[in-house]
């Protein structure tokens, strides 16, 4: 039978949709509620037995937001701030290693197993305490560790007395939590009330600390001063012994000196000048004969009156001019010695006095110098020695940062375990785990369990859901459908027979193929059960065995003799004839063609000419001829049968083939051009199948108590 039509529709996986998914984890119910019960045995074990019960004390501390001391030294002291980052400097201050180290030396929390794991005892239900139970039932210990001195136990100690410690801001306020969680509601109290007088004293011994080192330094440093002090004012001294010193009055009355006597210096010189280059100029005139020149160059009165007595052009021979000329020449002469000897002595005067001023100038600039600089050093001497006085007083007067503003209660509250919450969470967890198995075992399967899934996967119409047959001994199988003609078996043989035969209404198939992927689909069992089916009609079927290698046909015959019957190689090869091939089924009215071992390759033998015509002749003497063909992945056989018949029924174990088989196997028969008419759901088991969220056609309700009662034997 050959395939003219399109090709198939791609194969696609089906998918769960929601109400498929929630009827699965509804059949799963029961795994679920075991995951529970276990879950709620374990967190209640857990919680009463293994857990240790944790008590957290909490004590509060206010952060002071003014400084109040008495004396106001913001420059040594200074209190808090409010900011974000300074709250989160202190809690972490709290918690820091410092705190902890003094609050377990205060409580001698290093000789508390809690605390020193080198003394705690395990819990006796616990991995370790189980252990050491073991352990000593076979006499043996644990090897006890080194002895430790006080220090390595306070060092061991100080994780884990950190990790009971939880320091925590109350948001938009200046108040602190110090919650301490231990074993003992007794000692989470006693040790968040010590951490936080540890707190608060800290920060008094802080400030205590800061004034006595400032008041150290502000003492070295005010010696230091006092005794540079003293240095430059002795400096200062000797400066002005030194120097000798005259006062700033008399020091300008110097400079006015030495104006004027610099004054009259250049007065000097000016005359000097001036009388020299008359000198000359007489001179000149004499050798000139220029004796009217000479009279107007002294301008002198005798000279005046010799000339008044002289004639013209004779006054240079005239000799009381002459002796006057040379009176005033040196009359002039003298005047210039004169006035240089005065100028020199003012010149010496006037450089011995600008020595001095210089020097007292210089003196004074030393003086004025040395002077800031005691000034200067006098001051801070001051200032530093008052900062020193005022620090002195900060030493009995220094206040904390903060207060205690309630202590922790006598008892801690029970923090762990949380009963409610742990087995809440146990119970989801439970039931997490239960669904994720349900999901597991469902994603994981390889098999096919519905219908629906067979359909999407094959392409084809499912023609038949068949259970898994109620008899496990297969020669009591058509017994047991004639006996049950109402049973659940008997109405799905009787469903495939309906859909095979209306197929094609008017031309029933008269040759049917039925085959599978892979041996132990239960073909065979569907083939003798469709072949009484159709014989209970009253027509005339042949039940062909196919598979010469198995033979596995003559085991649903009870009480017939098949193994001396010639079977389908010998009718082929014409050693016998049709009728003495042929075994009638007592009480079922089925011919049965046996198949038998052959040297001849199976599949050679169908292929051959004879067993063509012998289809031919099988199509004229019987209505429905049933052939039972080997797996179609395992040989051949199938492919070279499925061109001689009319139907073909593809048989598909429930929950048992795999998907990769039914592609691989309904592709190979594709490939040839064959034309499947429909597939087969063969072995569903009813219960499993509900388990799993599926139905098979009713089948499994109408077989059930509460549907199936008046419908059908079970």
């Amino acid at each position: 039978m050959t395939d003219t039509s399109p090709s198939q529709p791609g194969i696609q996986e089906d998918e769960l949709d929601l109400m498929r998914l929630l009827g699965l984890v509804w059949r799963g119910r029961w795994i679920i509620l075991a995951c529970v019960a276990v879950a709620i045995v374990l967190s209640m074990l857990y919680v009463r037995n293994i857990a240790v019960p944790k008590y957290a004390s909490t004590a509060r501390l206010v952060i002071e937001a003014e400084d109040r001391n008495v004396v106001d030294i913001e420059a040594v002291v200074s209190g808090i701030s409010t900011s974000d980052t300074s709250i989160n400097t202190e809690l972490s201050i709290i918690t820091s290693r410092g705190m902890i180290e003094k609050l377990i030396r205060d409580l001698e929390l290093y000789k508390d197993p809690e605390f020193n794991g080198a003394l705690y005892e395990p819990n006796p239900y616990s991995i370790a305490g189980i252990r050491k139970r073991v352990l000593a039932l076979f006499g043996q210990e644990d090897a006890a560790g080194p002895e430790q001195s006080i220090e390595q136990a306070v060092l061991s100690t100080i994780p884990r007395t950190t990790r009971a410690i939880r320091a925590v801001s109350v948001q938009k306020t200046l108040l602190i939590d110090i919650t301490v969680t231990t074993e003992d509601p007794r000692k989470s109290t006693q040790m968040a009330n010590r951490l936080a007088a540890i707190y608060v004293q800290s920060q008094v011994e802080t400030k205590f600390d800061a004034v006595e080192y400032a008041i150290n330094w502000l003492t070295e440093r005010v010696t230091e001063l006092e005794g540079e002090l003293r240095t430059r004012q002795n400096e200062l001294d000797n400066v002005r012994s030194e120097a000798a010193l005259v006062g700033i009055e008399t020091l300008e009355a110097m400079t006015v000196r030495s104006v004027e006597l610099r004054s009259r210096q250049s007065n000097l010189t000016n005359t000097i000048t001036e009388k020299t280059e008359l000198i000359e100029r007489a001179r000149v005139l004499i050798e000139a004969g220029d004796g009217d020149g000479l009279v107007a160059l002294f301008d002198d009165r005798i000279l005046n009156e010799i000339a008044g007595t002289v004639d013209d052009g004779t006054l240079m021979e005239n000799e009381r001019f002459n002796a006057r000329i040379d009176t005033l020449v040196d009359q002039e002469t003298s005047s210039i010695q004169r006035l240089t000897s005065q100028r020199d002595v003012f010149r010496d005067s006037l450089n011995r006095l600008n020595e001095e001023i210089s020097q007292q100038t210089t003196a004074l600039k030393r003086v004025e110098e040395l002077t800031r600089d005691l000034q200067a050093v006098q001051t801070l001497y001051e200032t530093f020695l008052s900062r020193l006085k005022e620090t002195s007083l900060q030493i009995g007067l220094q206040q904390a940062d903060s207060r205690v503003l309630s202590e922790a209660p006598p008892f801690g509250r029970q923090v762990a375990p949380q009963v409610r919450r742990t087995v809440s969470l146990a119970i989801v967890f439970a039931f997490l785990v239960g669904v994720g198995i349900i999901l597991v075992v469902q994603f994981t399967q390889r098999g096919i369990r519905s219908a629906g899934e067979l359909e999407s996967l094959s392409g084809q119409n499912v023609m038949g859901q068949i259970p898994l047959s109620p008899v496990k001994d297969r020669k009591k199988l058509l017994e047991y459908l004639r006996n049950k003609p109402t049973s659940a078996m008997s109405e799905a043989v009787r469903n495939l027979r309906t859909s095979v035969t209306l197929t094609n209404p008017k031309n029933p198939p008269n040759v049917i193929m039925i085959t599978s992927s892979v041996p132990g689909e239960g073909k065979t069992t569907v083939a003798a059960s469709l072949a009484l089916n159709l014989a209970s009609l009253g027509k005339k079927v042949l039940l062909i065995d196919g598979d010469i290698r198995r033979n596995t046909l003559s085991d649903y015959f009870k009480g017939v003799d098949t193994e001396n019957k010639p079977g389908i190689v010998s009718l082929l090869d014409g050693d016998v004839s049709l009728q003495e091939a042929v075994l009638t089924l007592p009480d079922t009215g089925i011919d049965v063609l046996m198949s038998e071992k052959s040297v001849q390759n199976a599949a050679d033998i169908f292929a051959s000419e004879p067993f063509s015509n012998f289809m031919k002749t099988l199509r004229e003497h019987y209505d429905h001829v049933i052939i039972d063909t080997p797996p179609v992945l395992a040989v051949p056989d199938a492919r070279v049968i499925a061109r001689f018949a009319d139907a073909v029924l593809y048989i598909v174990g429930w929950n048992k083939t795999h998907r990769e088989q039914v592609r691989e196997g309904i592709s190979e028969l594709r490939s040839l051009g064959v034309t499947i008419s429909g597939v087969v759901l063969n072995q569903i088991d009813g219960r499993k199948m509900s388990r799993y969220g599926y139905g098979y056609g009713g089948y499994s309700r109408y077989g059930s108590r509460k549907y199936g009662q008046g419908y059908y034997d079970n």
